[in-house]
């Protein structure tokens, strides 16, 4: 396979070395890693005792693995690599209404009762352009992409999620059309008159449409804040400064369902005329 590259670090032996070279062979004799320009993959081993971290990171940065300093009960091995181009993904697996916008990722962890003192951490970065990218795992019994709990970072367009204790991992970066939830409003001390509108999911200076379910009014609002907390209201997708909700809904309602779409306009260069996504 060309331009894959294995990196190895930590503890080394020859006999790990030689495995690791017959396993990678019997990779690709079976071809269960395609080939592709720019795949990577990724087999350590990490030691029992880390005076600092270890982070692994895909050939573009934009995926990588952090084991924590600290010690583990047993000697681990781990294995993280590019496994499908987001082209191929609908081919392999079947999806509902989610486009992959990112290769398929494969993470295990071995042996699965190995106890870390803090669990490695896998951080995926984002473009912000204006659409909604949430990670999802291929879980095998229900035979469908199942979202990851994830910590989002809005400014800096970065997904991060604990690895979970499970023999391996396979997910990947897919675009989400449209949110439904509930949405109440605020006042920000710097944006007081304009339509703005705080959220955890899109990056600062995105521009979403929030429709007011009930009388299908909308708005387009510019992210400018970071809310709500979810863990006091799971069901708040949105945070509409006062003027914005003001557009949809009466202030004396207080809390409205709504949706939540990326405001996407494209400019065509032939007709010189905006279409407007919606």
């Amino acid at each position: 396979m060309n331009n894959t590259f294995f990196r190895f670090k930590g503890v080394k032996t020859v006999f790990i070395s030689l495995f690791l070279v017959l396993f990678c062979g019997f990779l690709w004799f079976t071809d269960l890693i395609p080939a592709q320009a720019d795949d990577w993959a990724i087999m350590d081993v990490i030691p029992t005792e880390r005076s600092t971290k270890l982070t692994f990171a895909s050939t573009d940065n934009q995926v990588t693995l952090t084991f924590a300093a600290g010690t583990s009960t047993i000697v681990s091995y781990v294995k993280f690599m590019s496994y499908l181009a987001p082209e191929e993904i609908a081919a392999k697996y079947p999806y509902t209404d989610i486009v992959p916008v990112s290769s398929l990722y494969f993470l295990e962890l071995s042996p699965i009762e190995v106890e870390y003192s803090l669990q490695p951490k896998v951080a995926v970065k984002f473009t912000n352009d204006n659409k909604l990218k949430s990670l999802y795992y291929w879980n095998e019994a229900q035979q469908q992409f199942i979202k990851l709990d994830t910590v989002r970072d809005t400014k800096k367009n970065i997904l991060t999620f604990v690895a979970p204790k499970v023999k391996d991992l396979t997910f990947a970066l897919f675009e989400e059309p449209i949110q439904l939830g509930t949405a109440s409003w605020y006042v920000h001390p710097r944006y007081k008159k304009e339509l703005m509108a705080a959220s955890t999911d899109f990056s600062f200076g995105s521009k979403v449409k929030v429709t007011n379910l009930a009388n299908n009014k909308s708005v387009v609002v510019t992210i400018k804040d970071y809310g709500p907390v979810k863990s006091i209201h799971p069901d708040r997708v949105i945070d509409l400064g006062k003027e914005a909700f003001k557009k949809i809904a009466s202030t004396g309602a207080g809390v409205i369902k709504v949706k939540v779409e990326p405001y996407l306009i494209e400019t065509s260069t032939a007709t010189t005329t905006s279409i407007i996504k919606k």
